[in-house]
């Protein structure tokens, strides 16, 4: 099996975007900054008037598994800081636009459709111990994007649900600049060849 870490779409290292305002519907819809380095953030933050809504961005190249079809996901991930005094579901969706850049655009474009979640109150520091399962729409964006960088774009479903946050709602989680390769987001995949009834499994 074979370990593929996230990567940085991007000059800037991108692992996750935010944007911060003291109106929250701008907060949500316009890009204000990028976070990088060893963890990324997902959810939303109230600190004094301004409103922060952070939403991750790691990228795994599939390119190799180009004429396969995926059959099974599961994304893992390794919790680093929980902060947040409200749970929430972390939802993985897609990501609309056709390269990750620093600008609202790419803030904003994340799919309509949740993947799979996890609830923060199931947070954890183990590796590998935080996980989504996706559904057939995950699997059809996966195999869509197969031959690119395919970014998952990491949202609170109370940003979804643009439920403005009263106080910290946020996780930190590890990210591909991790300094340990365990600890890094992986993307667990079965597939199969057109010829092959078999399933066959690598790890990215």
């Amino acid at each position: 099996m074979t370990d593929v870490t996230i990567t940085a779409n991007g000059t800037n290292n991108i692992y996750s975007l935010y944007g911060q305002n003291i109106t929250y519907s701008t907060a949500r819809t316009v890009y204000a900054g990028t976070n990088s380095g060893t963890s990324l953030l997902i959810g939303q933050v109230t600190g004094g008037e301004i409103k922060y809504v952070y939403r991750g961005t790691p990228v795994f190249d599939t390119s190799s598994l180009s004429g396969y079809t995926i059959t099974s996901a599961i994304l893992k991930f390794t919790g680093s800081i929980d902060v947040s005094t409200t749970d929430f579901d972390i939802q993985a969706r897609g990501f609309t636009e056709s390269t990750l850049a620093s600008n609202s655009a790419s803030f904003t474009g994340y799919g309509s459709t949740s993947f799979g979640s996890i609830n923060t109150s199931n947070f954890s520091s183990t590796p590998d111990n935080m996980t989504i399962t996706f559904n057939s729409s995950g699997l059809s964006y996966l195999n869509n994007n197969i031959s690119e960088n395919c970014c998952i774009m990491l949202v609170s479903s109370r940003d979804m649900s643009e439920t403005s946050p009263f106080g910290d709602e946020a996780v930190r989680i590890r990210s591909g600049e991790s300094s340990t390769s365990d600890s890094k987001p992986h993307l667990y995949l079965e597939y199969i060849e057109s010829t092959n009834i078999y399933p066959q499994i690598r790890i990215f």
